[in-house]
């Protein structure tokens, strides 16, 4: 790498005066930039990566270098490609540029890369030759996984032994890896069920073929290999995009990074915005060396950091930056801030989980009281989703204050909506497999299962789909007179509905589906279903007045199958729970981070060092969606399968300078205390101890953390005695206390 990591040197930014005046910026856009901000937005002539810390102004730099290569450069709107990772993102950037630009902001080819990739395989698909058309329907999770169930139950697998859930995870992480179809040496070694995976995988792709199907990864692997085998489509798209523009660098993957590769050869120029500390997607194939060896990548690129933070007190960011610089793989950065130092960072050792959760709930409603801060100024973030159920029944028992858990089931995940989206499908695709399942019998038209099983085993016997298998049911005698009278109704209806969805926008379409399938009606007393209906209608208005494109029935389905899970809204005035990986891209006033113990945070599997850099980013990211105020808890106990668990503080917790920190001091509710839990006269398990009266014995101290050979990873409850003879009380999380001499320990 050149001159990128921590240790290295520093890049050729130049370092300019903060209070250097910008009088010469050509246009209001970018007034108001700071140094950095300034050089990234209008350099030209060549790449650029710009390193962007958090609350740095990453977007504005994105938007702002837009209007300015349109404005001041002459640049074509159309010759103009910007990429990024959410629908969120994307209609932020969209709304900011259209601020600057508003007359030429349809030209621009500005999206996530799944929806500038199917835009792309909607022009050029056929040219594969794979057997696809450019009426494709996009699979989400659910249609997948239904696939791969009906693929394993036709080869009698258990789904007990081999889920489905299972096998689509492989298919997505070899597709991610430009591997797919894997061979039998791509298999972890000892891997179980190889051969089944791999038939399972090699039915799955002709089942999704025969539909005229693609999953969420096809967008991306298929354009790839439109690029490898199609060099004249490659060019064309080459000579359109003469400005390349990547939205969180640091998280794309294989195929993602190959992709802007492929476009960015010859004359084009790519901007490349991102931060390696905040690279966290590593599980699902995100690779930090695409961001650092970028300069290799694209020799000559212009290295510009972005070091100036907008969002957070002094003293949040002097926290974050002492644990992020504990990481040895990562460019140096030093975030700095014209922020008073504010409040210190507020900590709660609980006494168990009902303990912490019951602290950050009244902590909260305290706050809240001070009148200076409402409920949808805070957010409570944590490692996995099964902390917030804790956090979610302290809420309910407190008055006044909501929440709401991010994440949690999405509004087109619902299954009315689900529904009514797979007749949309339909109508446009007739080899769609999935949604004729879905949606053959619902509402109940006295189709049971053991005819969609005659039809389903006719269609795979004869290569059809599901939809022809049913119009050729006169022919054949396969169904009771009863059944073929069933399907022939439904299969009209499935008709009429597509020769009046013709020309007509996606809500007239989706209102007549509602009335001509009785599904309102099917609905019965459920109005809280109702009521998604009708927003589900609005949602289809809003769509064909924004006129994006060609307002009809596929182009709407095809924006609900391309929202990602990670475009979060956070808009109402409740408080925010979700994992510190839905966090991303947010920021709150006031942040609780609970957990945050070993084997919690960071979650790794045999010490991993790589796992702990990224878990370390992860706590980072967390740390830095915070504005005003952090509180950091964790427990001392938890129950683990039944069972009482003793805890111990995360490591990166003492990775944050002492100076920094405030205990913070709550009686639980005694209802909620363990059974274990010390008399009031009692102190604490972990009372933090005051630095000037800390016991040493070679180097050993209360608060510290030691390795042991068999207990591993442990706290120092109390020092006695000195040298190698000292004994030394440690709180390891699987073996609890020991008492250990000097000799056998291991500082850390």
């Amino acid at each position: 790498m050149k001159n990128l990591f921590r240790t290295g040197t520093k890049t050729e930014n130049p370092q300019m005066s903060e209070n250097k005046t910008l009088s010469a910026a050509p246009s209001f856009f970018v007034e108001n930039l700071n140094p950095e901000q300034f050089e990234a937005v209008c350099h030209t002539g060549g790449h650029i990566l710009v390193f962007a810390g958090a609350g740095s102004g990453k977007t504005r730099v994105l938007t702002s270098r837009i209007a300015f290569l349109i404005n001041e450069k002459g640049v074509p709107p159309s010759e103009i490609l910007a990429v990024t990772f959410t629908n969120k993102a994307a209609r932020e950037m969209k709304n900011r540029v259209g601020e600057f630009v508003p007359d030429k902001i349809s030209g621009i080819w500005l999206g996530t890369f799944h929806s500038i990739c199917s835009r792309i395989l909607r022009n050029d698909i056929e040219k594969l030759d794979l057997g696809y058309t450019n009426d494709f329907v996009i699979y989400d999770t659910g249609d997948q996984t239904n696939v791969l169930k009906k693929i394993l139950a036709e080869m009698n697998v258990n789904e007990k032994i081999l889920p489905p859930g299972v096998v689509r995870s492989r298919i997505e992480r070899f597709k991610r890896d430009n591997k797919f179809p894997p061979s039998q040496s791509s298999f972890s070694p000892g891997e179980k069920y190889v051969f089944e995976k791999m038939q399972a995988m090699e039915k799955y792709s002709a089942a999704l073929k025969s539909a005229n199907a693609l999953d969420f990864n096809d967008l991306l692997c298929l354009v790839d290999r439109l690029f490898e085998k199609n060099k004249d489509v490659l060019e064309k798209y080459r000579a359109r995009f003469k400005h390349i523009l990547v939205d969180e660098y640091q998280d794309t993957n294989r195929v993602q990074y190959q992709f802007i590769k492929m476009l960015g050869r010859n004359n084009a120029e790519i901007c490349a915005v991102g931060d390696d500390s905040q690279s966290i997607y590593g599980w699902r194939g995100a690779e930090i060396k695409n961001i650092l060896g970028f300069a290799d990548d694209f020799p000559g690129s212009k290295i510009v950091r972005l070091e100036k933070n907008y969002r957070s007190t002094a003293t949040i960011l002097d926290a974050s930056n002492a644990v992020i610089d504990n990481n040895v793989h990562g460019v140096k950065k030093n975030m700095r801030t014209d922020r008073d130092s504010g409040e210190p960072i507020g900590i709660y050792e609980a006494r168990n989980e009902f303990d912490e959760a019951d602290f950050v709930v009244s902590k909260i409603k305290s706050l809240v009281e001070t009148g200076n801060f409402s409920p949808g100024d805070f957010a409570i973030l944590y490692r996995t989703n099964s902390k917030s159920r804790l956090l979610e029944d302290s809420f309910l028992r407190e008055d006044g204050i909501s929440c709401v858990v991010v994440g949690a089931l999405s509004f087109y995940n619902r299954a009315e909506i689900k529904d009514l989206i797979s007749y949309m499908r339909l109508l446009f695709n007739s080899a769609d497999d999935a949604a004729v399942l879905r949606i053959i019998n619902t509402p109940s038209r006295g189709i049971g299962d053991a005819t969609v099983e005659k039809l389903s085993e006719f269609a795979s016997l004869n290569g059809i789909s599901i939809m022809e298998a049913i119009h050729r049911v006169p022919q054949e005698d396969f169904l009771k007179k009863r059944a073929v009278e069933a399907v022939g109704k439904f299969a009209l209806m499935i008709e009429n509905l597509s020769q009046s969805a013709k020309g007509v926008g996606a809500a007239e379409t989706l209102k007549a589906i509602v009335e001509k399938t009785g599904y309102r009606g099917f609905l019965e007393k459920d109005e809280n279903k109702k009521e998604n209906i009708d927003e589900f209608i609005n949602s289809a208005h809003e769509f064909d007045e924004r006129g994006e494109g060609e307002a009809d029935s596929r182009n709407f389905v095809e924006q609900i199958a391309l929202t990602s899970d990670s475009d979060t809204e956070t808009g109402d005035d409740t408080v925010k729970l979700m994992t510190l990986h839905a966090s991303k891209g947010l920021e709150f006033p006031v942040v609780f981070i609970v957990g945050v113990n070993e084997k919690v945070i960071p979650l790794v599997r045999d010490n991993n060092y790589d796992e702990i850099e990224e878990e370390r980013r992860l706590f980072y990211v967390g740390m830095t969606r915070a504005k005003e105020r952090l509180f950091l808890c964790y427990p001392i106990q938890r129950k683990f399968y039944g069972r009482e668990e003793t805890m111990i503080s995360s490591q990166f917790f003492d990775e944050i300078p002492e100076e920094l920190k405030k205990y913070e001091d709550f009686k639980p509710a005694f209802r909620y205390r363990a059974e274990t839990e010390p008399d009031e006269d009692t102190q604490p398990l972990f009372t933090p101890v005051p630095k000037s009266s800390l016991k040493i014995a070679r180097g050993f101290a209360a608060g510290g953390f030691v390795r042991h050979d068999k207990f591993g990873r442990g706290k120092v409850v109390k020092v006695e005695g000195t040298g190698d003879n000292a004994d030394i009380t440690v709180l390891f999380p699987s073996a609890g206390r020991k008492r250990i001499l000097a000799s056998f320990l291991k500082k850390l």
